[in-house]
């Protein structure tokens, strides 16, 4: 059997905007029935062929028989007091999509799916929040990680002046040796002059 995934989301794609994408190893346009050029990684993950609804791409003005129907779905049309709710003129839909928009009135008036949309809101929430904390850590490990290479940079640093330091010092005690030789040197030699000196004034 040939299975045909059908994908709705809430969010758009990075690349392709058309509302409906079919993925036949490839992506076209429902609409136009141009391909697409692009990869997304989303699709790209795909093992199978798929139909996917971006709803926030949805237009206001339908150019098909399929945008019509899904624009049941589209979320412009979202009530002010209600997010679950969207207001929906059935006399603007064909008589065949009639059956699917009293189904889906009578679906948001069973009390038992109202239930479960909120239950996975707040599981959405908590996702949400989850994200949110973990981008929060990986800040943090990132400023960490920034402050120690900066702190390795500083000891770096550090460590190669105190050996310029230690070089320096070296310097200074072979030149201070040169210096207690040459005045070994000089006193060695007044020593001799004195003594050549003192034979000259010697009575003869």
């Amino acid at each position: 059997p040939h299975i045909v995934a059908i994908y709705f989301l809430g969010y758009p794609l990075d690349r392709l905007q058309a509302p409906v994408i079919q993925v036949v190893r490839q992506c076209y346009d429902i609409t136009t029935g141009d391909r697409l050029a692009g990869s997304e990684e989303f699709i790209e993950s795909l093992t199978h062929d798929a139909f996917i609804i971006q709803i926030p791409a949805l237009r206001e003005e339908c150019k098909t028989e399929l945008e019509q129907l899904l624009s049941l779905f589209d979320q412009r049309r979202v009530t002010s007091n209600d997010e679950h709710i969207l207001e929906v003129d059935e006399t603007a839909y064909p008589e065949k999509y009639q059956p699917l928009v009293r189904l889906l009135h009578r679906a948001i008036s069973n009390e038992d799916i109202r239930d479960v949309m909120d239950v996975e809101d707040e599981i959405l929430r908590d996702f949400e929040n989850l994200e949110r904390h973990i981008d929060r850590q990986e800040e943090i490990i990132e400023k960490q990680g920034k402050t120690l290479g900066e702190r390795n940079k500083t000891i770096k640093e550090q460590g190669k002046a105190l050996e310029e330091q230690g070089k320096a010092l070296e310097e200074q005690g072979k030149a201070l040796g040169e210096k207690d030789k040459a005045l070994g040197e000089k006193d060695k030699a007044l020593k001799e002059l004195r003594k050549q000196l003192q034979r000259l004034q010697a009575p003869k």
